[in-house]
């Protein structure tokens, strides 16, 4: 992969998706396998040395094919091309820019840089970091309903070093103006750049994307104003600008000390809780599908335990006390969130309107029950014959009132009333200013003197709470026992005061009776948005004042848990990692079998997984798509064709791997000259599509060389002192020599007895040097002459010839003489 090539000869440039000074991003297709890609080219720094440049590139491919982090596009070949130029082959993607899109959210734009966070932390685990951070390489792709962040511009920085050096904060552009100061420095922009240019970066992309305001930019603690909207939307504005800030110094060792840190100050400012605690993520459970469009998200209101009675000790008789001004009333937060219950209408449908046991019912002009009456103004004068009429407040129950306990009721609020009115009349003077308790029957004649209004009596409120109760009625219960104010509660007997901590309890245990019950029914019908609008709705504190109930604590935790894992499974399909998916669905299924999306979402989490390792098969990184499948069987062991899917796999990784083998051989034998050697290692084999192209530029290129080195014929002649005569009955000797400008590849012997018709190949073998010998055995030659010819051949297919069929060489018998010799 380090041996330089073009990348025109391995695919067919189309069209220029991206240029600019620092790289030039192509649209291309591979001609093997017809599959469109993206190609990066990547020019080195004319300051930087280029081994270096090269060794920091490597390494930095090498992490992000290995660890294949989901935010980033799928690494599928890179190298440098003879120029010195480096390049990198990626899927392409289709989305649109971050930055393209004004108005975004401040709860998506936060969603979607969390997304970005999680994948540059896995290279940041390698001591890489992507050192090209900004907005518009920020690219939001869109899968279904779901919604994330794929992260381009990757390589650049690695392989330019030092590329930004001398530009300072004020006079950078484009991806520079994003670029932490270290970056921009002289002295420390050729250092190899980590997580903290990373965090500076995508601090500064996020203050951006959010229409933030920092202030100097250049300053060694900049200042971060979030517009209005963010301090709207984010549970906790506070903590993101706190990180901002802090993540923008131009000192790198006062930044976070982690992604992981920067990670969970965004969570905190957008759930109000990170992922390291056990809470519940409050927009992921009501957005399974997609970024939040609505409202943002906002604390939690908790249902708040009735608070323990007062006891106020007795004091000496004092002054009247003036009439407190009205304050608002807060009742019990509702534990579920339901649609407002209309105000109650006045006549006879008013007893048919029954509140909902968890809400309560809307406030009315007039003060509520128990709550401190407000000051009027100086009554006009009614008339002196007509005494005051005293009318009780009524708590408006709904249609559960039936017959005698509506009578019983209206006797005994009838009752106290009266008596507080003697009570009242004996204590305050004439001239004492009205309390507003309830409306007050009006008569047509003034009278000089303003009668005053008794106060709700705290006998009647706890007979209120003590029949709501019995009813179920627990919203009024609640604004009964919380009308009581700790004066009249110091005021009842002993008794009462025991009734009414009896009162509180009947009532806890009746909430924890509703609440058990709701929770069991929302996970055993699989409706987990119920569900988490039940969770959301109990402080820690609630859940600790619940905790004696066993039963309780337990179906709270179950509920935590599957809300949780739910969580945790659209965060992960958010990002598309879809092995995460799979394994917290599979888990949700377990807890909550008949919640349909989580079985949904596993299919199709299944499917992606299946595709993503045909996609990294097709891309030759066979051990990460074999990880997929390894994933997919630890859930799925049964899974239909998952065992004949992993097979073939492995059976194309081993092809793969001896294609690769005879590949390396060819390129081997290039640089060592010997470009035979590697023309017959590629014709001994057989590539598939993915590697048909490569095969065919290697012997191209092998072609080429050899042509070069072995321009001309070979020779061949008879080895000089050489006889060709053999003694009767014993084997003859031909010697021949050859040579050739970059070698023989092979010498032929081609014998025959004279006379004969056929020529037989008999063997010729090298023995030392450019000499071959061949041996001429009795049997052959029956002590006659021996007819020959040699055929000499180079490694380009030149040939020569010693002799020929026609016109043979002799090879006879040696003749006696009576003379010797």
């Amino acid at each position: 992969m380090n041996q330089p090539r073009e990348i025109t000869e391995n695919f067919r440039l189309e069209r220029v998706l991206k240029s600019s000074t620092s790289a030039i991003v192509f649209q291309a297709v591979d001609p093997g396998t017809g599959n469109v890609v993206a190609i990066k080219l990547i020019p080195p720094a004319a300051s930087a040395e280029l081994k270096v440049c090269q060794s920091r590139f490597l390494a930095a491919m090498n992490a992000l094919r290995s660890l294949h982090p989901p935010g980033f596009p799928v690494l599928l070949d890179h190298g440098f091309t003879p120029d010195g130029s480096a390049f990198m082959v990626m899927e392409l993607i289709t989305g649109a820019r971050l930055d393209a899109a004004p108005g975004s959210s401040p709860t998506r734009v936060i969603r979607l840089v969390l997304d970005a966070v999680e994948s540059l932390e896995k290279l940041a685990e390698r001591g890489i970091a992507h050192g090209n951070l900004a907005p518009d390489n920020l690219l939001v792709i869109r899968s279904g309903d779901a919604e994330g962040v794929k992260i381009l511009g990757f390589g650049t920085s690695a392989f330019q070093v030092g590329a930004m050096a001398g530009a300072g904060l004020s006079l950078a552009e484009g991806p520079a103006q994003f670029a932490a100061p270290e970056r921009l420095e002289p002295a420390t922009a050729p250092l190899e750049p980590d997580f903290r240019s990373d965090l500076y970066s995508l601090a500064l992309t996020t203050c951006a994307l959010l229409g933030a305001d920092t202030a100097p930019p250049d300053a060694p603690t900049p200042s971060v104003v979030l517009p209005p909207q963010v301090h709207q939307r984010l549970f906790d504005p506070v903590v993101l600008r706190a990180i901002l800030e802090q993540s923008l110094r131009r000192n790198p060792a006062a930044r976070p000390g982690s992604l992981n840190e920067f990670r969970q100050a965004l969570e905190l400012a957008l759930f109000g809780v990170n992922s390291r605690e056990a809470a519940l993520s409050g927009p992921d459970l009501e957005e399974p599908f997609g970024p939040v469009v609505g409202e943002p998200p906002v604390p939690p209101r908790t249902f708040a335990p009735p608070p323990a009675p007062v006891v106020v000790p007795a004091a000496a008789p004092a002054a009247p006390t003036p009439p407190k001004k009205e304050k608002e009333r807060t009742g019990p937060v509702p534990i579920h969130r339901l649609p407002e219950i209309p105000a109650p209408a006045s006549g006879p449908e008013a007893a048919l309107t029954e509140p909902h046991p968890f809400v309560l019912p809307p406030q009315t002009g007039a003060p509520p029950t128990g709550a401190p009456a407000e000051l009027l103004p100086p009554a006009e004068e009614v008339p002196e014959a007509a005494p005051a009429t005293v009318q009780t407040p009524a708590v408006k129950r709904g249609s559960r009132w039936r017959g005698v306990a509506w009578a019983a009721l209206a006797i005994l609020v009838l009752g106290a009333a009266a008596a507080a009115v003697v009570v009242l009349q004996g204590r305050y003077p004439r001239s004492a200013p009205r309390l507003a308790a309830a409306p007050t029957a009006v008569p047509a004649k003034p009278t000089p003197v303003p009668q005053p209004v008794a106060q709700p009596n705290a006998v009647t409120q706890l007979q209120n709470a003590e029949a709501a109760i019995a009813l179920v009625d627990l919203v009024a219960a609640r604004q009964d026992l919380d009308a009581i104010t700790p004066a009249e509660l110091e005021a009842l007997s002993e008794a009462e005061r025991e009734r009414y901590t009896s009162l509180r309890a009947a009532y806890n245990a009746q909430v924890e009776q509703i609440l058990a019950k709701e929770l069991a029914a929302s996970l055993a019908s699989g409706n987990l948005k119920a569900l988490a609008d039940t969770v959301k709705g109990i402080s820690k504190q609630d859940q600790a004042a619940f905790a004696r109930n066993a039963d309780l604590a337990a179906a709270l935790e179950e509920a935590r848990r599957a809300l949780n894992v739910q969580a945790l499974m659209l965060k992960a399909q958010r990002r598309g990692d879809w092995g995460e998916v799979l394994q917290q669905s599979t888990v949700l299924a377990s807890l909550v079998p008949k919640y349909a999306q989580a079985a949904e979402l596993r299919e199709r989490a299944a499917t992606s997984l299946e595709r993503e390792a045909d996609t990294l098969a097709a891309s030759g990184n066979y051990e990460a798509a074999l990880a997929r499948l390894e994933t997919l069987r630890r859930s799925q062991p049964d899974r239909k064709g998952l065992a004949a899917h992993v097979e073939r796999l492995k059976a194309d990784q081993a092809a793969d791997q001896q294609l690769a083998a005879v590949l390396a051989t060819a390129e081997q034998a290039e640089r060592d000259r010997a470009p035979e050697k590697g023309l017959a290692a590629l014709a001994a084999a057989t590539p598939g599509p993915r590697w048909e192209e490569r095969f065919r530029q290697a012997r191209e290129r092998l072609a080429r060389q050899l042509e070069q080195l072995d321009a001309g014929s070979p020779t061949v002649v008879l080895t000089p002192g050489v006889k060709l005569e053999y003694k009767k009955g014993e084997p003859g000797t031909i010697t021949v020599r050859t040579q050739d400008d970059h070698g023989v590849k092979s010498a032929r012997l081609f014998a025959r007895v004279e006379g004969s018709v056929q020529y037989v190949e008999l063997p010729l073998r090298p023995t030392s040097g450019p000499d071959y010998a061949a041996q001429i055995s009795p049997s052959f030659h029956q002590n006659q002459t021996v007819e020959f010819y040699v055929v000499v051949s180079d490694h380009s297919g030149h040939t020569t010839q010693l002799g020929s069929a026609q016109q043979p060489l002799k090879l006879k018998r040696k003749k006696w003489s009576l003379f010797g010799g």
